[in-house]
């Protein structure tokens, strides 16, 4: 936590990076805690502090994927255990930003190598805007 806070600290206060760079290290260094929260609001249910309805208290939860449908968790209502669900879904969501991290990179860099005369004098917040719109908009077709 204390390295995730620092690079937050070092990407706001100087200028190493384009603007548009900057913000997306922001966004996913950000993100770590997004990842924390849910495991926070999963933990719980994990211990076994808190069950979840037609599952056996005893045996452990993991939210893993596997090919053996016996072993998967079977939620009949999710109401009743919401946290376990929301906690699932932003874990499910910072798993999909990380495996985008790479491309997002590149789609950046490919902006600055189209405008290569005047990137890094120009602002253009719009493309780090864009950029994220549209990622998020492909997690959520995920």
């Amino acid at each position: 936590m204390f390295y995730i806070v620092k690079c937050i600290f070092i990407t706001i206060r100087t200028r190493t990076f384009h603007k548009n760079m900057s913000i997306l290290v922001l966004i996913f260094a950000g993100q770590w805690f997004e990842v924390v929260v849910a495991n926070l609001l999963s933990w719980p249910y994990e211990t076994g502090y808190w069950t979840i309805k037609g599952i056996d208290p005893s045996k452990p939860i993991k939210q893993w994927w596997t090919d053996d449908p016996t072993k998967l968790i079977h939620i009949t209502d999710w109401t009743s255990n919401f946290w376990f669900f929301i906690s699932g879904f932003i874990k499910i969501h910072y798993f999909t930003s990380m495996a985008t991290v790479l491309l997002i990179i590149s789609v950046e860099r490919s902006f600055a190598c189209f405008f290569i005369t005047d990137y890094e004098r120009k602002s253009r917040i719009w493309i780090a805007v864009l950029i994220i719109t549209l990622f998020a908009k492909m997690q959520v077709c995920i």
